[in-house]
């Protein structure tokens, strides 16, 4: 058995993600919003249906993920919190409602113009979440793999993986697998 080689490999600090990427994300969020709103009017037809996959499924897994023994600022404990969320919740599908038709309705002849206007301005997040999460792990085709597809590249013993080594990624010893 040959010895595994070592390898350090280091998250590059991105760039802004190039242009094109962020518009395309726009572009097609945007040229979706048709479809966004058939797909969740078919998933949660009315109130029964918004109680039963929204509401049900939050009520269902919210309570675990509250620790029994905490208490918040305002004084309520776990079982208090969830007994507000709870009558939060059972009031809480007209506002869903209306918020949605107003998302999507067609204002000065633009459908879902509210919803278009919500992504572009989302853009800036969008490109920030990429340069600080996304991009330093996946990479790009400008700066090259990120760590992800570098280590797939390594555990697979995939021969073209010492090749695909960045500037600042060190061999800390031992041999190729393959």
């Amino acid at each position: 058995m040959k010895p595994l080689l070592h390898l350090k490999l280091y998250p590059f600090a991105s760039s802004e993600p190039p242009d094109h990427m962020t518009e395309q994300w726009v572009e097609g969020f945007q040229a979706n919003a048709p479809r966004i709103i058939k797909k969740l009017m078919r998933k949660i037809k009315d109130e029964a249906d918004y109680y039963e996959k929204v509401v049900g499924v939050i009520l269902k897994r919210y309570p675990k993920f509250i620790n029994p023994s905490f208490i918040s600022r305002s004084g309520l404990n776990s079982k208090a919190i969830i007994q507000k969320i709870s009558k939060h919740l059972q009031s809480s599908y007209e506002k869903y409602k209306k918020n949605l038709d107003r998302a999507y309705e067609t204002v000065d002849g633009i459908p879902a113009k509210r919803f278009k206007e919500a992504v572009a301005a989302a853009k800036e997040h969008y490109a920030k979440r990429m340069r600080e999460i996304t991009l330093p792990f996946t990479g790009t085709k400008a700066e090259g793999l990120g760590i992800a597809p570098i280590v797939a590249l390594w555990l697979t013993e995939d021969t073209t993986s010492e090749g695909v080594l960045r500037r600042g990624d060190e061999l800390l010893g031992g041999a190729l697998l393959c």
